[in-house]
C-alpha cells in the first residue's frame, strides 16, 4: 500500500524478474493471438500452419489416444542416459583437467570450437560399431553435453576464493576434505550452469538424432508426421518437445539458484 492525497492506493511493485516473465508472457499471448486469427481466417494455409487453439486440443486428444506416451518414454529415457553419462563424465574429466592445469590451457582452444564439429557426422559410424538402436542416440546427446560441463566444472573450480584455501591450510584440513567442502561447494552454482546448458544440448542431440533415424521417439514422431503432411500432429509434437526444454531449463536454472544461495 502506498498513501497518496484523498486517501490510499494500491501500489504493485513488480521486480525487475517479474517485470520481465510479464513481457515474455505478453508478447507469445500476442504471438499466438495473430497466428490464431491468421489461421482462422485463412489468411495462412492450414497446410502450413494450423491454429494454436486446434493445437492444443490435438495435443489432449493425442494424449487421451495414447499415441504420444509410448514415443515420449523412448526420448525421456534417452535424454536422461545421455546426460546422466555427460554428467558423470563432465564432472570426472573437469576435475581431472583442474588438476592438470597446463594440459586444460593446452586444449581449451580445441574445447571452445568443439561444438562446430559436425557431431552428426559420426552418426553413419555409431550404428555400424552399435548398430541401429537408441546407443548412437544416446552417444550423440552426450557428446553435445559434456564439453559444457567439462568447462564450466574447471571454470568453477578455478574461481575458488584463495581465501578458503589458505583458510583450510592454517586448520590443517586435507587435500580430500578441502576438496568436497570448499572447492565443490565454491565451483557447485557453475556446475549446475554447465548441467543446465548440457541438459539443453542433450535434448537437443537426442531429438535431432531421433528425427534423422530412429525406430521411435518424439524426433522420430516429427520427422514420420512431416514426411506424411500432418500438420497439425507435427505442430502438436514440436509444441511437447518445446514444454520439455522449458520444464528442463527451469528446473536445473532453479537448482543453480539454489547452488548460488548455499554456496
Amino acid at each position: 500500500m502506498a498513501r497518496v492525497e484523498g486517501g490510499y492506493a494500491a501500489v504493485i511493485r513488480l521486480s525487475f524478474n517479474a517485470k520481465v516473465r510479464l513481457t515474455q508472457l505478453a508478447g507469445i499471448a500476442v504471438l499466438l493471438g495473430v497466428l490464431e486469427v491468421l489461421t482462422q481466417t485463412k489468411r495462412i494455409d492450414t497446410l502450413t500452419a494450423s491454429p494454436p487453439s486446434r493445437i492444443v486440443q490435438r495435443i489432449f486428444e493425442m494424449a487421451m489416444e495414447g499415441k504420444i506416451w509410448g514415443e515420449f518414454y523412448v526420448t525421456m529415457l534417452d535424454i536422461f542416459v545421455a546426460l546422466t553419462l555427460a554428467i558423470t563424465a563432465g564432472i570426472a574429466i573437469g576435475v581431472v583437467l583442474w588438476y592438470r592445469p597446463r594440459i586444460y590451457d593446452a586444449i581449451s582452444p580445441y574445447l571452445t570450437a568443439y561444438y562446430a564439429i559436425p557431431i552428426f557426422a559420426f552418426y553413419p559410424a555409431f550404428i555400424s560399431i552399435f548398430g541401429l538402436n537408441q546407443i548412437p542416440i544416446i552417444l550423440i546427446g552426450a557428446g553435445y553435453a559434456v564439453v559444457a560441463i567439462i568447462v564450466s566444472t574447471v571454470t568453477g573450480l578455478r574461481a575458488t576464493p584463495r581465501i578458503f584455501v589458505r583458510v583450510a591450510r592454517s586448520y590443517g584440513i586435507g587435500r580430500g576434505t578441502a576438496f568436497r567442502r570448499i572447492y565443490l561447494r565454491a565451483a557447485a552454482p557453475s556446475i549446475f550452469g554447465g548441467i543446465r546448458l548440457g541438459a539443453s544440448y542433450a535434448l537437443v542431440g537426442v531429438i535431432a538424432s531421433e528425427f534423422i533415424l530412429s525406430p521411435g521417439g518424439l524426433g522420430y514422431l516429427v520427422g514420420f508426421n512431416y514426411n506424411n503432411f500432418n500438420t497439425l500432429d507435427l505442430y502438436a509434437t514440436l509444441v511437447i518437445i518445446i514444454a520439455i526444454a522449458t520444464i528442463f531449463t527451469g528446473a536445473f536454472r532453479k537448482l543453480e539458484n539454489m547452488a548460488r544461495r548455499n554456496g
